[in-house]
């Protein structure tokens, strides 16, 4: 009766370091999950498609000062500086398709690259040329817009 006493603790205190076991190397690795999405780098298409589509997550995603380069004579710019609560909702969703529309067309072209992004508006027929800068801050690697320069005439 002893020896089965003993076996039946034995068993339970075996199966209750197991279950530890298992727990301790479930944590882990959902640490390491975690750890490894921080330290992953967010795809700008993935974010540009948020960016364009939910205006919180646009206010959240403008840097703090958002600089605008405009082009006031030819050759002569004005820099401005604004804040995020200045700045209102801008609609990208339907730029793919302005080059069809009957006034103000124009085509857009993005050039991705590791930490930067500039994302092009070129007129048809019409002056308008705008350049929207996406910088990828290096502590958390999430994009933002950072400046604007509209060279428009």
């Amino acid at each position: 009766m002893k020896n089965i006493l003993s076996v039946i603790i034995l068993l339970f205190l075996s199966c209750k370091k197991a279950n530890n076991l298992e727990y301790k190397v479930s944590t882990e690795k959902t640490a390491n999950l975690v750890k490894q999405q921080k330290s992953s780098k967010e795809d700008f298409n993935n974010f540009f498609v948020k960016f364009s589509n939910d205006s919180i997550f646009q206010k959240d995603r403008v840097k703090d000062t958002l600089y605008l380069h405009n082009l006031v004579e030819t050759d002569k710019f004005e820099v401005l500086k604004f804040t995020k609560e200045d700045i209102s909702y801008m609609d990208f969703r339907d730029d793919t398709l302005a080059y069809k529309k009957e006034y103000d067309k124009y085509r857009v072209e993005t050039v991705i690259k590791e930490d930067s992004t500039n994302y092009s508006m070129y007129g048809i027929d019409n002056g308008i040329l705008l350049h929207y800068v996406f910088m990828r801050d290096k502590q958390n690697n999430e994009w933002y817009l950072t400046s604007i320069h509209d060279y428009s005439n």
